[in-house]
Formats: C-alpha cells, sequence, structure tokens
C-alpha cells in the first residue's frame, strides 16, 4: 500500500466516529481508500487490470467483515512507521491473521 494512502486513512479514521467498535467496518470511505490503494497498485503481468479490481474487491469484502476498525488503524500506524522500507511496511501488514488469510485467499482465487 502506498503510505500516503495510508496516511489519509489515518485522518479518516481521526474524523469518523470509531466509538461502536465492532468485528465488521461498515464505513465506506475508509474502505474505498484501502480500495483505491489497493487498485493503483502496479501489479505488472501479475494480473489484468479486471483481475486486480475483483482481487481488491475480495480483499476489501473479507477485510471488511472480519477486521475490526482499531486493528485496520493499527495496521495503518504500523505501516507508517517504515515509510522508507517497504518490505518492513509488508512483514507488518502480514503479521496480521486476517489481511494475510484474505490475501492469500483473494490471490489464490484469482489464479484458478
Amino acid at each position: 500500500m502506498k503510505i500516503r494512502l495510508l496516511f489519509i486513512l489515518i485522518l479518516i479514521l481521526n474524523f469518523s466516529s470509531i466509538s461502536d467498535v465492532s468485528s465488521e467496518i461498515n464505513n465506506k470511505s475508509i474502505l474505498n481508500e484501502v480500495f483505491l490503494g489497493c487498485v493503483n497498485e502496479d501489479l505488472g503481468d501479475l494480473a489484468s487490470v479486471g483481475g486486480q479490481y475483483e482481487y481488491c474487491g475480495c480483499f476489501i469484502n473479507k477485510i471488511s467483515k472480519e477486521l475490526e476498525l482499531e486493528d485496520l488503524m493499527s495496521l495503518g500506524i504500523e505501516v507508517m512507521k517504515n515509510p522508507s522500507n517497504e518490505n518492513a511496511a509488508i512483514g507488518a501488514l502480514l503479521e496480521n491473521d486476517i489481511v494475510a488469510e484474505s490475501i492469500i485467499s483473494c490471490a489464490s482465487s484469482l489464479f484458478n
């Protein structure tokens, strides 16, 4: 994910109501920022444009149902701690089991 988009995500989270933390993220603005960050990544020859949209939609669907808003905020902060080290930022994301499982599930369905 792009660091700039994560910064925007954190700003949105700060200005949105987060008092009702549940196991589902329903804020479309937040999910849209994550989706846009996903589709703006350059995957090269790994997926077609349509495939990338399918993958990103799958990923957003899964994290919206399984990840709590608080956890998403924590992930954004962890990624922002490593602005010059993309591998460390990716590692921080993959440490979250829900994110890692969502990536695996969505990527495997993309390549089937």
